[in-house]
């Protein structure tokens, strides 16, 4: 999912047998240099995200979404696919230590965070 024409053509020069789709409804976001953080666009970013993830859970896709400034070092789905029966995943806004054996924290304090989400296309229901 591309939001300029220039960034349209590039992507059809990857050689990888990917599918290129321009997204009319982010073009006008494309080139902006300050997306701030609660403004206009930055919103329009995030519903953005979102209707990319329910187009490929709805199609039957497990949905993995990252933010651009997300470094990935190993396959996080071997992390994910470790956590049985979760149909959605998210990162927490702060750094956490968490034993993944015990019970989740209930702090007021944990926010989530959209930057790296999982969504499965199915109910998972624990083995």
């Amino acid at each position: 999912m591309v939001w300029s024409e220039q960034a349209l053509q590039r992507c059809r020069q990857l050689p990888y047998g990917q599918q290129c789709v321009l997204d009319t409804d982010a073009t006008s976001l494309s080139g902006n240099k300050s997306l701030v953080f609660q403004s206009q666009g930055f919103n329009r970013i995030g519903f953005a995200k979102v209707k990319y993830i329910l187009n490929a859970v709805s199609s039957g896709y497990d949905a993995l979404s990252l933010d651009t400034d997300i470094l990935v070092w190993r396959n996080p789905l071997t992390y994910i696919a470790r956590l049985r029966g979760v149909e959605i995943a998210a990162t927490l806004e702060k750094c956490l230590a968490a034993n993944d054996g015990l019970p989740a924290p209930t702090t007021k304090e944990l926010m989530y965070n959209i930057g790296v989400t999982f969504f499965a296309s199915t109910p998972r229901g624990t083995p």
